[in-house]
């Protein structure tokens, strides 16, 4: 016997973000809601510069009960590593 999981909304995917800065010329905030989580593209990641105070967000256009979130973070050396909390 199959058991179905309901996998939850990704809300984010294709809303519009922002970030405090850019770490190059090719790290787009939206690339971060693209729904895409591997790892063949190197560089098409929303990246911001490394210094302190950073941030990304994402308008959702909606109001939400957010229960959880997931994200995912470049990590050494598997590259996509979930951020825990």
């Amino acid at each position: 016997m199959f058991s179905s999981l309901k996998v939850p909304e990704n809300l984010a995917v294709g809303k519009i973000t922002h970030q405090s800065t850019m770490h190059n010329n090719e790290s787009y905030s939206s690339y971060a809601t693209d729904g895409f989580i591997g790892n063949n593209r190197h560089g098409d990641m929303s990246k911001t510069q490394y210094t302190t105070n950073q941030w990304w967000r994402v308008d959702l256009q909606k109001i939400y009960n957010i229960r959880s979130m997931l994200i995912y973070s470049k990590g050494y050396p598997g590259w996509f590593t979930n951020i825990p909390g």
